[in-house]
């Protein structure tokens, strides 16, 4: 290897190593905003590095470097010291290093065990049995005995099991809350749903790109209620996920019985790359209360995207079928087909994936040719969402949006690219270019304002679309080794386990969000003769209460009422209520909570929630504000509650 090679990987090293470090010393100050001079300067000469290096190597150089034993067995170590030594940065020795009179003291200690961890790690590898076990992986595995040919057919029994099992363990919490309630249902698993469920909101949120929407609007006028249309759903779009996914993967020619696992792969693995993961939720919760949320978009969520009702999951559902359908038939166009009707949050890395797939196939692109097909696609796809926010939103809902050209990082794209070179060797030759598109799409469907200038709610791209990409980069690695028989009873062991663990987690935390929830006699007798005048004491058992009985209104105090679509039309009758709250004392004491919560949230209608705009935005727009509007002057009949008790049968008052 020449001298000028080495010099530029070693820029290269120098560069990739010095901003993150300096980017983390930052994150450990807490003397004010920005970065001090030093640190600055350490940005600049590590982007200085990076420029120099590649300047210098040539890719021909890279390819024939890699080829060598000592070079994969230093790179091998070196991504092992790192990872390792990160773990150990952030978790292992937080305290030691806030300890430190100065922090910058930290990076010279890291630089150092990271020196040595990597090369005490490359002698070992280079030179130990185990290590060469380790870089010849590949062979290892493919020296195990391969299922024989009856098993591989006996795959529909292990499909049908997972079904159920995956059913009952995800639908654990509204199966037995049928059972105690006898037959109501007032649940939810996710964000919002309690908004998405209900029939007002759900009939002023139908559009084309929420074609769950539909389902749910349908649902109400069949004679469903929003709990119940929650259990269909969940349970329906779980088993349709698995039976989706497992058709695609068989269409790409995988047995029935890989194809099973890989479809449970699927539905489970998004939540290790999510909030369930207590790794990624600390890097969410350090995130967001750090300078750092200006640049980086990571995953809020605890739930699967499958569990989230009506939307990402019907559209997932949708999207995988459409593939599915599309490999069967062997025509790239009969994928686009539900491109109308997909979920945004969806429909933008799906249509990016699909388009450079296409363009890749369609003209025959390889090597560094790949890199137009993915620039067109995204370029396609900024131009769709300028025209989407510029020409076909209302007013109110650009002006929610911040205007930005200013790039974000996404936590789960580098992730994914990162699963992808390391799983490179193990995904099977034809599939390599499937898999760095999806493990590209994260970072791409996150930076469309880049060339849009509308930036809004990165979050929702990681923990809807990002993680499945992530999931769907190690599934596709992980498939063709699932025909020896031991591989395959360690994943299928290994996502249940995942599968048992993550229903436990969410039936404590639906427990959490029903705790409040106390359907008296008296309360389901007022809901059904009177909901709009029914007011509990806490907002979010209020929003809940609107999912008990078909076509049901909202009750005054539920948090739906104050998000953009229909807070225009409750802001009056909720000053009217909160007025006649605060006028008993007692009263005014036990709903203080609620209501100052709800009166935050209708003063700017949720614009400042600050995953909406990544601290991209300082200024709001005014949209109510209790002070200063006079409640209306009209009758008010309200059932009162308290721990789901009636203060006084009914409540009839006028306005002062």
């Amino acid at each position: 290897m020449s001298r000028c090679n080495r010099v530029s990987l070693g820029l290269l090293i120098l560069g990739a190593g010095l901003i993150p470090l300096t980017l983390i010393v930052d994150a450990l100050r807490n003397d004010g905003p920005g970065l001090v001079p030093f640190l600055a300067r350490m940005v600049y000469l590590g982007i200085l590095f990076l420029a120099g290096g590649a300047f210098l190597l040539p890719g021909s150089a890279l390819r024939t470097w890699l080829k060598q034993r000592e070079t994969r067995a230093w790179s091998l170590a070196c991504l092992t010291g790192e990872a390792t030594l990160w773990i150990l940065l952030f978790y292992g020795t937080r305290k030691w290093i806030h300890a430190w009179s100065h922090p910058y003291r930290s990076i010279w200690g890291w630089l150092l065990l990271s020196a040595t961890a990597s090369l005490g790690l490359a002698l070992w590898y280079s030179r130990s049995q185990v290590g060469t076990l380790a870089l010849r992986l590949p062979q290892f595995f493919g020296s195990l005995v391969p299922l024989d040919p009856a098993a591989q057919k006996r795959g529909r029994r292990v499909l049908i099991g997972l079904t159920v099992f995956l059913t009952i363990a995800l639908c654990w919490f509204p199966l037995r809350q049928l059972i105690q309630t006898n037959g109501l249902l007032c649940y939810q698993n996710a964000f919002d749903e309690y908004s998405y469920l209900q029939y007002d909101f759900s009939k002023a949120t139908l559009s084309p790109t929420r074609s769950g929407q539909a389902l749910v609007y349908l649902g109400h006028r069949l004679g469903l209620s929003g709990g119940w249309i929650n259990l269909s759903m969940d349970m329906g779009c779980t088993v349709g996920l698995f039976l989706a996914a497992s058709w695609l993967f068989c269409k790409l020619g995988f047995s029935l019985r890989q194809s099973s696992v890989a479809g449970m792969a699927l539905l489970l693995l998004p939540i290790l790359f999510g909030g369930f993961n207590p790794w990624m939720n600390w890097w969410f919760e350090r995130v967001v209360h750090s300078r750092f949320l200006y640049w980086i978009a990571a995953p809020q969520a605890w739930y699967l995207p499958i569990s989230r009702s009506p939307e990402p999951q019907f559209s997932l559902v949708l999207a995988t079928a459409n593939i599915a359908a599309a490999l069967h038939w062997r025509r790239f166009w009969v994928a686009y087909l539900c491109i109308p009707f997909l979920y945004p949050f969806i429909l933008v890395p799906y249509l990016f994936t699909l388009v450079s797939l296409h363009a890749c196939q369609y003209w025959r692109l390889n090597g560094w040719k790949v890199l137009w097909a993915l620039l067109g696609a995204y370029s396609l796809a900024c131009l769709g969402a300028w025209v989407q926010v510029a020409i076909l939103s209302p007013p109110r809902l650009r002006e929610m949006m911040v205007a930005s050209h200013l790039p974000v990082v996404s936590t789960t794209g580098i992730i994914s690219v990162l699963l992808f070179i390391l799983l490179r060797q193990f995904t099977q030759t034809h599939l390599r270019q499937a898999s760095l598109v999806i493990a590209l799409a994260p970072t791409f469907a996150n930076n469309l304002h880049v060339l849009s200038g509308y930036f809004s709610a990165p979050h929702n791209f990681e923990q809807y679309a990002g993680v499945v990409s992530c999931s769907l980069v190690l599934i596709l690695a992980i498939v063709p080794w699932l025909q020896y028989r031991i591989l395959e009873t360690g994943a299928v062991l290994g996502l249940v386990w995942l599968g048992l663990a993550h229903a436990q987690d969410c039936y404590r935390n639906q427990q959490t969000i029903t705790a409040h929830l106390q359907l008296t006699p008296e309360l389901l007798s007022a809901l059904r003769e009177d909901p709009t005048g029914v007011v509990v004491e806490d907002s979010s058992v209020a929003s809940l209460l609107s999912l008990l009985y078909p076509q049901q209104p909202t009750t005054p105090l539920a948090l739906q009422n104050s998000y953009p679509i229909l807070a225009e039309r409750s802001f009056p009758r909720y000053v009217q209520v909160r007025a006649t709250l605060l006028r008993d004392p007692t009263l005014a004491a036990s709903y203080e909570k609620s209501l100052a919560e709800l009166d935050r949230f209708y003063r700017y209608e949720s614009e400042d929630f600050i995953l909406w705009h990544n601290r991209r935005k300082t200024q709001f727009h005014l949209r109510h504000s209790v002070e200063e509007t006079v409640p209306p002057d009209t009758p008010l009949r309200l059932h009162i509650f308290l721990d789901g008790k009636p203060v006084s049968r009914v409540v009839v008052v006028r306005s002062e």
